[in-house]
């Protein structure tokens, strides 16, 4: 399943942020597969898809990010499979 995930920012931890998303690396959770980033242009909000099989899995490396802010999540598929 495909998911768009939006991460709200703690205020001024975009360089930590983007630090700890150097070491730890985009696919660091087994079964879930990053996509596709963008950050907005007011740079208080990442949209991500990523794909799992498990939701449970999707949200545990979403969890893993707690400390620099709060994320929720939404299954999607392309328009041409709605």
């Amino acid at each position: 399943m495909r998911y768009l995930v939006t991460f709200q920012i703690k205020p001024n931890s975009k360089n930590e942020i983007l630090e700890k998303f150097d070491l730890r690396g985009p696919n660091r959770v087994p079964g879930v597969q990053f996509r596709q980033a963008w950050i907005s242009t007011k740079q208080d909000v990442i949209y991500v898809i990523g794909d799992a099989d498990d939701e449970a899995v999707l949200q545990k490396a979403c969890s893993a990010w707690d400390e620099f802010g709060t994320y929720s999540y939404t299954p999607v598929v392309d328009i041409e499979n709605f």
